[in-house]
């Protein structure tokens, strides 16, 4: 895709549409292993993106002693769910509690992550579908011309008297 098309319609839609883009884009990749590795990276960079969401949507607030970002949606129910514990409460608490020190962590992750994407763009995506069938438009038209050349090539010498 022609890097000026692609800005344009990047700045023209919302980060969430960006990512499904980028996966659909990812199925083209000629090697399985490429794709597999960047729907990966693009599938982690999905869940940061959720988490990011969740943190810039949230206040500040303190989680046993520590700074910590409440997601804003949480409610009451909510908060007796993750007070009670059990595996409800602390996937609730992993799901909308971001503790400093977990901050942290999904800052490296996340850098981690951009050089790990960064690499994925030196690969060379190949041309997409469309494309794919205008080259074979374009070369069954250049035999076809090619074939009526011959013939009008042919007449010429017939109508000459030449032998074919």
């Amino acid at each position: 895709m022609d890097a000026n098309i692609s800005t344009i319609i990047f700045d023209n839609v919302g980060n969430k549409e960006q990512i499904e883009m980028l996966l659909e884009f990812a199925e083209f990749m000629p090697n399985d292993a490429d794709a597999a590795r960047i729907t990966e990276h693009i599938r982690t960079a999905k869940t940061i993106s959720v988490q990011r969401n969740k943190i810039v949507h949230a206040s500040w607030g303190l989680l046993d002693s520590e700074p910590a970002r409440f997601w804003s949606g949480l409610t009451s129910a909510h908060f007796d769910r993750i007070m009670d514990g059990g595996q409800k409460g602390n996937s609730m608490l992993e799901k909308f509690v971001f503790p400093v020190s977990r901050l942290k962590k999904l800052t490296k992750e996340t850098i981690l992550l951009r050089g790990l994407l960064q690499e994925d763009l030196a690969l060379t995506f190949p041309d997409g579908p469309r494309s794919r069938h205008e080259k074979d438009m374009r070369k069954r038209m250049e035999e076809r011309r090619a074939e009526a050349l011959k013939q009008i090539e042919e007449m010429r010498a017939s109508s000459h008297g030449k032998p074919e």
